[in-house]
């Protein structure tokens, strides 16, 4: 391990470990680590880089766990990148004895070394490269070792690092002809189905191929900015805060490259600070960068039985749970009971379509208002879909929950906001704009017909369910 690049007024240490042979270089996403305050640490294999030794799976495996280990004593947060090769070795760690990790990133990831994993003989490949004097191998050991390095399920290592409740981000390009991300996207689907889609974040690149900077993106980026935004607030607000990643921010496929950053802050007595708080995100929002939006909340609020507007109530301690990426947990789960879920998603929509009704009639002075409008339609197609009983659902594909003949309609809407919200300059048109408006009246009228009574919006926030 060398510290490649020093950030100024360093706060992360990020430890990069390379695919193979691992040659020391620069690649874009260091630059927006130094950017984001992150120290690079460059990770070197035994056998590899001129690097003493002979590389082997256990000798790469005991240099990251020794590489980690001097990293822990200097009692500062640790950002893991793992890359290609990397990510099958990060597979095999025991990662909990450490409590300075904050994250995980998992770039072009590998799940296995045999040819139903990766399009390549791993071998062959190793032999190549020892040719050329870049690795420094033991054939037969290699041999031996990759007859157990066959693919196989990762679903027991999506569980085992679910487990370590840090954040866990998984990217890679659609167009990679080296992993088999069909399977990779299969088996995560298949996990965040039942076990809730904000176990990992996953960007998957429509554009690139197996090497990281072909793809690396804004929705990347944002993930190293959201660790170092993470160290600013714990800095003014204390350690004992829960953040999550949320919002259209959180699904490439509503956000474009315009979007804000997006952040559920839990905090105690925040309001002591707010306006140190407001000062940096003032300093923050007028760089020309990426704008942060914070969602700033009591946590004694998520112990009380205020109704929702957006930031507090059942319908949000649900989507905590199940939706929302946590980029540091809530200390304590908190599951709502179905029937307020009901309850409070129906007042939710309420609130969107009054809103929706009343900015659909300032949209030729505010381009901004049309956004929203179609904001507070896909928001409320969540909450349909929460009172129709998925418990869970993939915002990125949330058709598929759709069924009914009268679902077309939201179906068709659903399509056109996905375009509108992901592109950079959108063109709203003051009938579909409308058209959301209506969408959002009947997904209300539905869920008065599934509570049976019709409610008057709450007057003040301070008003409890009674629940």
């Amino acid at each position: 391990m060398v510290l490649f690049r020093e950030a100024s007024q360093s706060k992360i240490n990020c430890l990069f470990l390379p695919g193979i042979p691992g040659h020391v270089k620069n690649f874009d996403i260091f630059d927006d680590l130094i950017e984001n305050s992150t120290s690079i640490y460059f990770h070197t294999y035994p056998g590899t880089n001129n690097t003493s030794g002979i590389f082997s799976i256990d000798s790469a495996v005991q240099s990251i766990y020794s590489s980690l280990d001097s990293l822990e004593t200097k009692s500062e947060p640790i950002l893991i990148i793992a890359y290609s090769f990397s990510t099958y070795l990060i597979m095999q760690l025991n990662l909990s004895k450490y409590k300075n990790i904050v994250g995980l990133l998992l770039l072009s990831p590998v799940t296995g070394l045999d040819q139903k994993s990766i399009s390549e003989d791993f071998l062959k490949s190793l032999i190549y490269l020892e040719d050329k004097g870049d690795v420094v191998i033991d054939k037969e050991e290699w041999k031996d070792t990759l007859q157990y390095c066959r693919f196989k399920s990762i679903t027991e290592t999506l569980e085992k690092l679910s487990r370590i409740q840090i954040p866990i981000c998984i990217a890679y390009s659609k167009n990679d002809e080296i992993i088999n991300f069909h399977i990779i996207e299969k088996e995560l689907k298949i996990f965040m189905d039942e076990n809730g889609y904000g176990s990992f974040l996953v960007i998957a690149s429509p554009i690139g191929n197996h090497r990281i900077d072909s793809y690396y993106n804004i929705h990347i980026k944002n993930i190293i900015s959201i660790f170092r935004i993470q160290e600013d607030l714990k800095d003014m607000l204390g350690h004992d805060i829960s953040i999550y990643y949320y919002g259209s921010s959180q699904f490439p496929v509503f956000s474009s490259p315009k979007s804000d950053i997006d952040l559920l802050i839990i905090a105690d007595n925040y309001m002591d600070k707010y306006s140190v708080i407001n000062e940096y995100l003032n300093q923050q929002n007028n760089d020309g960068g990426t704008k942060i939006d914070l969602s700033l909340n009591e946590r004694s609020d998520f112990y009380t039985k205020k109704n929702a507007r957006y930031n507090r109530g059942p319908v949000l301690l649900h989507t905590i749970n199940e939706l929302y990426f946590p980029i540091k947990h809530l200390n304590e789960k908190i599951v709502p009971n179905p029937d307020d879920v009901l309850h409070d998603t129906y007042q939710a929509n309420l609130i969107n379509l009054r809103d929706a009704e009343k900015k659909v009639c300032r949209v030729g002075k505010d381009a901004n208002n049309a956004r929203k409008i179609v904001k507070f339609f896909v928001n409320s197609v969540l909450y349909l879909l929460y009172s129709r009983g998925h418990q869970n659902i993939d915002m990125s594909n949330m058709s598929r929950y759709l069924s009914n003949v009268e679902d077309a309609e939201i179906i068709k809407q659903l399509k056109i906001a996905t375009l509108l919200l992901s592109s950079a300059e959108p063109e709203y048109r003051l009938e579909q704009l409308h058209e959301f408006v209506m969408r959002i009246k009947s997904i209300v009228g539905e869920q008065e017909r599934r509570l049976n009574i019709t409610y008057e919006i709450y007057p003040t926030e301070q008003q409890q369910f009674g629940f």
